[in-house]
């Protein structure tokens, strides 16, 4: 019996390559077509460093000549690519990658193991806050966000990246959330914000929040103020979402929640969404898309 991975004859002794390295290398083969710069990003380095493949991987990649990535996104071995501006996200045998394009390296990330870098060609690894040193690696903020709607984004995309990459929450972490979700909605530039958050967060997190969870922040403050502001409240979502429960079959409270938010505000465009670097945008959209429908089939 031949053993996991595959067999590769080199000069004189068969060897055997582990998924992780037929991972790394089918995705390094293909952005090394048009990119002589590129890095593996996150949390999935994480299981990147322990050869295993990550649940969600960040590559970033610099491209020095736009007729060549033409001409390899042409010939991509990869199926089911979602191109969004600069990024393109697509699943590669078991995890989601997000292949991001940039010109200079000015952004600014929520979260300490974002920073997290492999050279996969190389191996050089840059950890500048030690996370991976940790015995239980944590979800550290990076930055002080001064908006509501930008602190509950956040909030929902440090929740998945701790599911993604198993960090553990950090008290800097906890307490921005009491505090986003304690506060109130001060304007109507503030509501819509804060109601495009609650939606993409949702849509990001169908999988991954339990039922309790979910009913914890429609009833917070944050959430609340906002449906209110909008011609509604908690309670009424909670409610319709209980009715719609028994009409239809559907995996999770979330996914009940998202597709009530929609039958009561269906103005709900996912523009915010499609522009967002905190969410994965294909399976957001695709919840979305499915919430749409259950809201449809209620009517």
């Amino acid at each position: 019996m031949l053993p996991a991975g595959i067999i590769c004859l080199t000069a004189g002794f068969w060897q055997s390559a582990s998924p992780y390295e037929i991972w790394r290398d089918q995705l390094c083969s293909f952005v090394g077509r048009y990119s002589s710069s590129f890095s593996f990003l996150g949390g999935g380095v994480l299981a990147c460093r322990g050869d295993r493949i990550p649940s969600t991987l960040q590559i970033t990649a610099f491209v020095e000549n736009p007729v060549r990535a033409a001409e390899a996104f042409r010939a991509a071995p990869f199926n089911h690519m979602l191109i969004q501006g600069d990024r393109i996200y697509f699943p590669h045998l078991g995890s989601l990658i997000t292949l991001e394009h940039r010109s200079n390296d000015s952004w600014a990330p929520d979260f300490q193991h974002q920073l997290l870098r492999l050279d996969p060609v190389t191996g050089v690894f840059s950890d500048p806050y030690g996370i991976a040193s940790q015995r239980f690696p944590a979800l550290c903020l990076a930055c002080s966000p001064s908006e509501l709607g930008i602190g509950l984004q956040i909030c929902f995309s440090g929740l998945l990246e701790s599911v993604l990459h198993g960090l553990i929450l950090s008290d800097s972490f906890l307490k921005l959330e009491g505090h986003v979700l304690q506060s109130k909605v001060r304007t109507d530039v503030e509501t819509l914000n804060v109601y495009s958050a609650l939606v993409m967060g949702l849509a990001s997190l169908i999988e991954h929040i339990g039922n309790e969870k979910v009913t914890r922040l429609i009833r917070s403050s944050l959430v609340d103020s906002t449906l209110k502001q909008l011609g509604g409240s908690s309670e009424m979502i909670l409610a319709r979402e209980r009715l719609l429960s028994i009409q239809l079959p559907y995996k999770s409270r979330a996914m009940g929640c998202l597709a009530t938010l929609l039958a009561t505000f269906p103005q709900t465009t996912t523009a915010a969404l499609q522009t967002s670097r905190r969410f994965p945008v294909g399976p957001a959209l695709r919840a979305i898309g499915q919430a749409a429908n259950i809201a449809r089939l209620s009517l």
